[in-house]
C-alpha cells in the first residue's frame, strides 16, 4: 500500500504531465494568432512556469528529476533556480 505522501507525489506528477501535454496541444493547434510560443501561452493564461515545470531559459518542459536537480536549495527564498533572474 502506498503512503499518502507517495500517493500525492504520484498524483502531482500525473497532473503536471497532463498539464504539459494540454499546453503543448493548445500551442500546436494555435490557441491564438497572438500566441506563438510557450512563454507567451503561459503568460496569456497567467500560469507560473514553475507550476508546470517549464524552463524559460531552455524553453522546454522539465521532468521531475530535471526540475529537482535545478532547484537551488541554498536559496533563502526557496525559489527554483530556473526562475531566478540572472
Amino acid at each position: 500500500m502506498l503512503s499518502r505522501t507517495k500517493e500525492l507525489e504520484l498524483l502531482t506528477e500525473k497532473w503536471t504531465v497532463a498539464a504539459q501535454e494540454i499546453l503543448s496541444e493548445l500551442l500546436r493547434r494555435g490557441a491564438s494568432d497572438q500566441v506563438t510560443n510557450m512563454p507567451q501561452l503561459l503568460q496569456a493564461l497567467k500560469l507560473d512556469p514553475s507550476m508546470v515545470r517549464y524552463d524559460l531559459k531552455e524553453e522546454t518542459f522539465l521532468t521531475a528529476e530535471q526540475y529537482s536537480a535545478r532547484f537551488d536549495s541554498s536559496s533563502t527564498s526557496n525559489t527554483p533556480a530556473l526562475l531566478s533572474s540572472s
